[in-house]
């Protein structure tokens, strides 16, 4: 929660007239410095600071999402010998780093990279996994006899969103082949 009202801040407190084209991580890195200003902390410490926990932040994530990553292809192939890791975690990297050096065309015909092809597609992926999380949660404490409907009634929101917003993504224009593909395989796994 923390990080996600400073990400908001940050990019609150840049002007409209920001340069178009700026890398997402120099705008976060911009407005934490613009920010950290108006507490007497100068920009340049703000903007160093701004991408050192940008840096931070993509790396962990990246690493904690191939460890699971490998965990769970281990788990489903029963590779579970600790010399099977390096196998794993290259099985587990294969489709991204696929999808990092394709190319292929939007929903307008123009050339995009695989990866920013797929990217509407994350957030429904995201927030599935956030009612699933509260699916759980909210049988575990119906089954010990606590109240639940504090955890369910956000989980059934979510949930009808999510499975909304995959629905509009296989149905709807505007998305490429592969993300009606993977919006199609969420709203499988979703229902």
């Amino acid at each position: 929660g923390a990080l996600a009202t400073i990400a908001l801040l940050t990019v609150m407190v840049l002007p409209e007239s920001g340069a178009p084209g700026t890398p997402p991580t120099a705008v976060f890195a911009g407005g934490l410095g613009k920010l950290a200003a108006y507490f007497g902390i100068p920009i340049a410490v703000g903007t160093s600071f701004g991408l050192l926990a940008i840096s931070t932040f993509l790396l962990t994530t990246l690493d904690t999402a191939t460890r699971l990553c490998r965990y769970v292809f281990q788990e489903f192939t029963g590779l579970t010998d600790p010399r099977w890791r390096f196998v794993a975690t290259g099985a587990s990297l294969m489709l991204p780093a696929i999808l990092v050096f394709i190319t292929i065309h939007g929903a307008d015909g123009a050339p995009l990279p695989a990866w920013k092809a797929i990217w509407p597609a994350f957030g429904a992926t995201n927030q599935l996994l956030g009612a699933l999380a509260l699916m759980v949660i909210a049988v575990w404490l119906r089954s010990i006899g606590r109240s639940y409907l504090f955890v369910a009634l956000p989980m059934l929101f979510m949930m009808v969103m999510t499975i909304w917003s995959l629905v509009g993504q296989v149905m709807g224009g505007g998305t490429t082949p592969i993300v009606r593909a993977i919006a199609g395989t969420l709203l499988v796994m979703a229902l």
